[in-house]
């Protein structure tokens, strides 16, 4: 019996409370698998478990922690040296970047679903997997309908979420 293959989507949107450590702008990222043909499915997050590929990838560590000498401020720290101290970074003192859900997502989650043959871009044969061809739908979340929607340029319009 040969695999059945469901649409998956990269799903960006904007967070409620933005990491004020972060760019401003920057969305959360998930994955999003269709699994029925109402357009619902399955949304992926850093902290979800999708089979033994997604639960053997590293997940982001914990890189922020209350500050004492900054009124109990959360903010990024430089080192962990027990189980509730921190160094913290210097006022000006070069700061490693935060990893996010959107590294797991662009630099864990997706090429490792692809290279183990769990997802593979639109028109690519499932017998052959080659990353070069990757297509990309870049859905985000509508407030007002509730619904994900991506830009068909194809035919210059919006595709909803379950209208496929």
């Amino acid at each position: 019996m040969s695999p059945k293959w469901y649409p998956v989507y990269k799903v960006k949107y904007n967070i409620a409370l933005p990491d004020p450590d972060m760019p401003p702008g920057r969305l959360h990222h998930a994955v999003f698998v269709e699994k029925h043909s109402d357009g619902s499915g399955y949304l992926y997050h850093v902290t979800d478990q999708w089979d033994s590929v997604l639960r053997s990838l590293p997940t982001p560590p914990q890189q922020k922690a209350s500050n004492p000498s900054k009124q109990g401020r959360v903010e990024p720290f430089k080192e962990k040296i027990g189980r509730h101290e921190f160094v913290f970074y210097e006022p000006g003192e070069e700061r490693q970047p935060l990893w996010k859900c959107t590294e797991w997502v662009e630099d864990y989650a997706i090429p490792a679903l692809h290279q183990n043959g769990l997802i593979q871009a639109q028109g690519e044969s499932s017998l052959t997997q080659d990353s070069s061809s990757t297509a990309e739908v870049e859905w985000v979340w509508d407030e007002h309908a509730q619904l994900y929607r991506y830009w068909d340029e194809t035919v210059s319009e919006w595709k909803w979420q379950g209208s496929e």
